[in-house]
């Protein structure tokens, strides 16, 4: 009973991340052994997404669809990125850790234990804090003395703390190129992203990881009518986060260039990736309209009006609107 009104008063939060679960599970499904590759989790979701959807059209959980970056449980992302092969490496290391510190220090045990938890139902280690809380447990356990013994010679150990010391400075240098790119961003961010587009060319390889700096480089490249560029940007958006707004924004550089197939594709792959979104829908019909396919742009307006957005707005019923209008244009026609 308890269980029900825990999941009565937080019902939408908790369909969400079985819905996570459930498309994080058919991704491994997909890419068992190693995964979709570190940093994959996003695009592999989207493609999840999609045909999750595709073969559960009238799911209750569609209401719950929203864009995310891991699946709310660290272990279901690992499996994503790295498959089978990375899950059983992180369970290792977690298995050694509690049984190392069993012996020596079991506070730090049961602490370690109730972050782990944690991490099975929010994303902690993707908070730097709780990374770090967790590289240090870890680098705790494996200082503690053990029963066995790896000898190095002198010339082993200087090689190795040798090959660290570089490793550390490369990253400590790389680091800093980061973290200074990222405030540069932050101060450009208020400008026009279309008169500073040399600085974005500047920050690319720093900030190539950044789906924000992509979308609005993107933004700025295709006010400059710089369409195939900003679709480069775009689909490395795509690659990094699964909102569906970097496809919608591909279509409309495809439909300027008169490319109308294509833009069809990428307003069709947007709502498949997160069909309880009406904007595609709109940006299809409308598509439709002005290329002047009065079928198809009936036929997906009748859509638009029947769509049951899960929060109405102005701008859902402007968009609501503009169907009823051409339905009203076509009925006028027939007569």
């Amino acid at each position: 009973a308890l269980l029900l009104m825990l999941y009565w008063a937080k019902q939408g939060s908790a369909d969400g991340r079985m819905l996570m679960a459930i498309v994080s599970l058919f991704c491994i499904k997909e890419a068992p052994l190693l995964g979709s590759g570190i940093g994959g989790f996003s695009n592999a979701y989207s493609n999840g997404m999609k045909a999750f959807f595709e073969s559960n059209a009238n799911s209750p959980l569609l209401s719950v669809a929203d864009v995310t970056d891991n699946a709310f449980n660290e272990l279901l992302t690992v499996g994503v990125e790295q498959g089978v092969v990375g899950m059983a490496l992180f369970v290792a290391v977690i298995a050694i850790v509690i049984i190392r510190l069993n012996s020596a220090d079991r506070q730090l045990k049961y602490m370690f234990l109730a972050l782990l938890i944690f991490s099975l139902f929010s994303y902690p280690l993707h908070c730097l804090p709780y990374r770090i809380l967790f590289v240090m447990i870890c680098a705790w356990a494996a200082a503690l003395p053990s029963e066995s013994y790896f000898g190095m010679n002198r010339f082993a150990s200087l090689t190795l703390s040798v090959l660290i010391i570089i490793f550390g400075v490369f990253m400590a240098v790389e680091t800093y190129k980061r973290v200074s790119a990222t405030k540069d961003y932050k101060l450009l961010s208020g400008i026009n992203s279309r008169y500073v587009l040399d600085d974005y060319y500047e920050l690319l390889p720093y900030l190539n990881e950044n789906p924000d700096f992509l979308f609005k480089f993107a933004k700025g490249l295709s006010e400059k009518r710089r369409y195939n560029d900003s679709n480069d940007m775009l689909r490395r958006g795509s690659m990094l986060s699964n909102d569906p707004m970097f496809y919608v924004c591909m279509g409309n550089n495809y439909k300027q260039m008169q490319l109308h197939g294509l833009a069809e594709e990428c307003y069709q792959k947007a709502f498949n990736v997160m069909p309880n979104r009406l904007y595609p829908l709109y940006k299809q019909m409308m598509l439709y309209a002005e290329t002047g396919d009065s079928a198809k742009a009936l036929s997906m307006a009748h859509n638009v009006c029947m769509f049951k957005q899960k929060v109405a707005s102005s701008a859902t019923k402007e968009m609501k609107r503009e169907a009823e209008k051409i339905i009203g244009e076509n009925h006028g026609k027939s007569k």
